[in-house]
């Protein structure tokens, strides 16, 4: 029966309750009845558009009304095998338009519903399997799982596919900053809508839907680069250091820092001249390689001749995605904390009994003193490219002592030299540069004792006199 094209009455009293519940009631036995249809408990496998893809399952996809009825927003989402394999080439797609490379896969990925895995049970992993004529990926997933986690795991299993099509005696060693960045910078960059949840009824249901063209919008103007900035410059991002190592365990906030320093670092390393390029060389140097340090170096050599001025270039570009648009836009607090960073070095020192290094500041002072002037020269440099952009987005009373100190420095890295005698070298502190070296460390102890005299917080105003 059509529906009328009039204006809708409401119902009032005992009819309209009758209504209501003989209205549910048909929804319900429409629902029951499909359900009946498209889930028998007979296993189905579907294939995505790509045929990359293969997801099987104990079920097929059941069809829903997803498109009439609002789903609640969760991060929970139950697995079915047609969505499945649509967020499978979602994710490849956003993979492929980051690194700027089309669609050329060799190994075939195998995705697993299992009924029988709980949620957080066993953890997932990707399984690689060689044979004659390649490479072959297996994920088994349960019915529910967290919308991040399966981003995770689908991009392991494509960056894994991607690094083994240049095979090599090592297995590829996928940096953690590269999957949680890259997996971060996917989420922020396409939006929700990169793992549907439902299928909706399209009157076709199966391998029809799972071949759906894997559309996917680009929202970079959502606010994802404001709101991560926000974090950030409550939760100072990571070292590269910190980024290459971190802790077995990391978990709430300390998770989320994380995972915000790798999506910049990720973002930047994009946008570096040739970047994608350079990130593609890397990923395929992985099983080339004994670690990803290496392959990193290698790929990278145009911009890093060494890991010390990744450090250097990263501390630079954090402090700079920082900033922002308003100068002086930082508190007392993260200034003081920003500066700190900028005067310390970490370093590893082994105590005199123990046989694990001990990783902890020291200030460049001591850098300055046990190191050869062409070695802490280079160190010097890059905090003094830190320290002017510190001094751009400082709290204003800290205006002054950045800049003492940031002279200071200049002074020492930058003075000319007399004579070939004074010309800094590159073995230890010669005798003609000791004057020098002990000169700025006594200027720097000067500021540290009135940087550490000076308070995080400005006192408050007197109050007003009536």
């Amino acid at each position: 029966m059509p529906l009328s094209s009039g204006p809708i009455k409401l119902c009032s009293g005992h009819s309209a309750c009758f209504r209501k519940r003989f209205c549910a009631s048909v929804l319900l036995v429409a629902l029951v009845a499909l359900a009946g249809t498209a889930t028998g408990k007979t296993a189905v496998a579907v294939q995505s558009s790509s045929g990359q893809f293969i997801v099987h399952s104990p079920y097929p996809t059941t069809p829903s009304f997803a498109q009439l009825i609002r789903q609640p927003e969760s991060q929970v989402i139950t697995l079915q095998p047609d969505p499945l394999a649509v967020a499978g080439e979602r994710v490849k797609m956003a993979l492929l338009r980051e690194l700027g490379l089309r669609d050329r896969w060799q190994g075939r990925i195998r995705l697993n519903i299992r009924s029988d895995m709980s949620q957080s049970g066993t953890p997932l992993v990707v399984v690689a399997t060689r044979f004659a004529d390649g490479w072959a990926y297996t994920l088994d997933l349960p019915e529910q799982i967290e919308r991040d986690a399966l981003v995770r795991l689908l991009l392991q299993a494509l960056l894994m596919e991607l690094a083994n099509r240049n095979s090599g005696p090592f297995s590829p060693e996928l940096p953690i900053w590269l999957l949680e960045g890259m997996s971060e910078r996917i989420q922020s960059l396409v939006g929700p809508e990169l793992v549907p949840q439902q299928a909706p009824l399209l009157g076709r249901v199966g391998p029809q839907l799972a071949r759906m063209p894997p559309m996917v919008k680009d929202q970079i103007g959502f606010g994802a680069a404001e709101a991560l900035r926000n974090w950030l410059r409550e939760h100072p991002p990571l070292s590269f250091n910190d980024l290459s190592l971190p802790p077995p365990r990391l978990q709430g906030d300390n998770l989320k820092t994380y995972r915000a320093s790798a999506q910049l670092f990720v973002s930047a390393l994009l946008q570096l001249p040739n970047g994608k390029r350079a990130m593609t060389d890397m990923i395929s140097l992985l099983p080339q390689r004994l670690n990803w340090q290496t392959a990193f170096l290698e790929a990278y050599r145009a911009h890093f001749p060494r890991l010390l001025g990744v450090e250097q270039w990263w501390a630079l570009v954090s402090l700079q995605f920082l900033a922002g648009t308003e100068p002086h836009s930082w508190s007392p607090q993260l200034t003081r904390r920003k500066l700190d960073e900028v005067l310390q070095v970490l370093v590893e020192r082994r105590a005199p009994q123990e046989q694990t290094p001990v990783r902890g500041p020291v200030p460049l002072q001591e850098i300055i003193r046990q190191t050869p002037y062409g070695v802490h020269r280079e160190l010097l440099r890059g905090r003094l490219a830190q320290l002017e952009v510190l001094q751009q987005n400082a709290a204003p009373e800290f205006v002054p002592l950045i800049n003492q100190y940031a002279k200071i420095l200049r002074e020492y890295v930058y003075r000319p030299a007399r004579s070939t005698r004074n010309t800094p070298g590159a073995g230890r502190t010669s005798s003609s540069i000791q004057p020098a070296a002990r000169e700025v460390v006594s200027k720097l102890d000067q500021l540290d004792r009135k940087r550490f005299s000076q308070p995080a917080t400005p006192p408050s105003p007197p109050p007003k006199k009536p």
